[in-house]
């Protein structure tokens, strides 16, 4: 869904009112120092991670700065992943500054140990099969 700027702000505050898990800036224009930055929930505060081609540089951010530093990172940005605990919003920007925000909901299904069947084939020091 094509949005405007002023359409996302109110976008993101329904999004922040969920339990954010992470989020990913990427995709850097030209303007940006640096290449990806992640936002991590640690519970009492967010870790920020931002980083260049060679190094990381950590710092915290508390939830009430969270929708100001969105907001000021998109500029330099072109997809923005945003986890919750219900789904996914992706935030994309394209070169003629149109924004498209979608949800993708997550899929709750439980993975299952996917084991293979097949018995183990041991070896002993006189090369004879044995069977698990």
């Amino acid at each position: 869904m094509q949005t405007n700027l002023q359409e996302l702000e109110k976008s993101l505050e329904n999004i922040l009112l969920q339990d954010i898990q992470k989020i990913i800036f990427s995709q850097s224009t030209k303007q940006s120092k640096y290449k990806k930055i992640i936002i991590e929930n640690k519970i009492t505060y967010y870790l920020i991670t931002a980083l260049t081609e060679k190094q990381s540089f950590n710092s915290k951010l508390t939830k009430s700065n969270l929708k100001n530093t969105i907001l000021d990172n998109l500029e330099y940005f072109r997809q923005t992943n945003i986890f919750t605990s219900d789904a996914e919003y992706m935030i994309k920007q394209t070169k003629k500054d149109k924004i498209f925000l979608t949800k993708q909901n997550k899929n709750l299904a439980i993975k299952i140990n996917s084991e293979h069947n097949r018995a183990k084939n041991i070896y002993s020091t006189r090369d004879k099969l044995f069977r698990h």
